[in-house]
């Protein structure tokens, strides 16, 4: 089935990252008085905080460059516990994924490395203006991390969405193929200089797939 490079989207898939406190005290997280430090609060807070994030997704990412999933939730506590069937879920979707985006913060930023270096897919955090810290926090250690990972940090939703349609381009780029109808045995044309001259460096680079035929066969 032939696709039109128009008509991709790209696959998003988020991703909330949450906080929930079970015990009562003012820390490098959470500040306030009174019932703000209670449990209850917390997740009151954090329901709004999911609820935000869906409608954030519905606002900035358009359906004409990008197919949303459903979003996918995990709250941790202050017991910093790690479910590893958190992991086998979020796993499940990588096969039919092209980009991940998180809700995160200071106490959840470590999931984000966690799942660069498990699954090695391309992600993005929120902007900094919704969630500031993160995007900064996360691409320092992505440095020091000295991997091959692909993460972007953007201080608003128009620059988030300019940076995913860039990867949305490459994904189209990734996925084209290209018929060549030669004349005689040459993969270079001869009446331009605009060929290339090497379709395994392109293959390599921009993952491209080139097939070739004789003209004179097309033309039969």
């Amino acid at each position: 089935m032939i696709s039109r490079a128009i008509d991709y989207r790209l696959k998003v898939q988020p991703v909330y990252f949450g906080m929930k406190h079970r015990y009562v005290y003012e820390g490098p997280c959470r500040n306030g008085v009174g019932d703000e430090l209670t449990p209850d609060f917390d997740e009151m807070r954090e329901a709004n905080s999911w609820e935000e994030f869906k409608r954030d997704l519905e606002r900035h990412l358009p359906e004409e460059h990008f197919e949303v999933k459903e979003p996918l939730r995990y709250v941790r506590t202050d017991d910093w516990d790690l479910d590893e069937s958190m992991w086998d879920e979020i796993g499940a979707t990588t096969a039919d994924a092209d980009f991940y985006l998180f809700h995160s913060f200071i106490t959840c930023d470590g999931f984000v490395l966690e799942f660069m270096k498990r699954f090695g897919k391309p992600c993005a955090t929120e902007p900094e203006w919704v969630n500031p810290c993160s995007g900064q926090s996360i691409s320092a250690a992505v440095r020091a991390l000295n991997g091959n990972y692909e993460f972007y940090a953007c201080m608003t939703w128009p620059e988030l969405v300019r940076q995913m349609k860039v990867v949305r381009a490459r994904r189209i780029i990734e996925n084209t193929r290209l018929l060549l109808c030669a004349r005689f045995d040459t993969n270079v044309s001869l009446s331009s200089v605009d060929s290339f001259r090497d379709q395994n460096y392109i293959t390599e680079k921009l993952g491209v797939q080139f097939r070739s035929a004789n003209f004179h066969e097309m033309v039969d």
